[in-house]
């Protein structure tokens, strides 16, 4: 009988999201609290080329130790996007995304 392994995710507690892409985004965190309903932060303001945004999910209310939590991404003038999920730890600790691409061509966002 196979027996099923749970894949161990990173874990933080801020998330980092780069613009090195040749758009204007606006980032949220998205997770799944323990009934899996999904709960988000606020939008942030537009992030342009070259810039960061981060947010300290410790600031959340509702978020616990062990959610799986995850970038969403809006791209201004194109579509959205999902980064890789994580798990949420008040550890200090930073896991950064990289949105890369264009408007409408080849975009997509990387853990870094």
């Amino acid at each position: 009988m196979a027996t099923e392994e749970k894949v161990k995710l990173s874990r933080a507690q801020r998330i980092a999201v780069f613009c090195n892409a040749a758009y204007v985004l606006r980032a949220q965190v998205k997770w799944q609290d323990d009934k899996g309903a999904e709960h988000a932060t606020g939008w942030s303001g537009d992030v342009p080329v070259g810039q960061k945004w981060v947010v300290d999910m410790a600031t959340q209310e509702g978020i616990t130790t062990g959610r799986k939590m995850w970038p969403y991404i809006d791209i201004k003038g194109g579509g959205y996007m999902s980064g890789e999920a994580v798990e949420y730890a008040p550890n200090g600790q930073t896991i950064s995304y990289e949105a890369k691409g264009t408007t409408l061509i080849g975009n997509r966002i990387d853990r870094i």
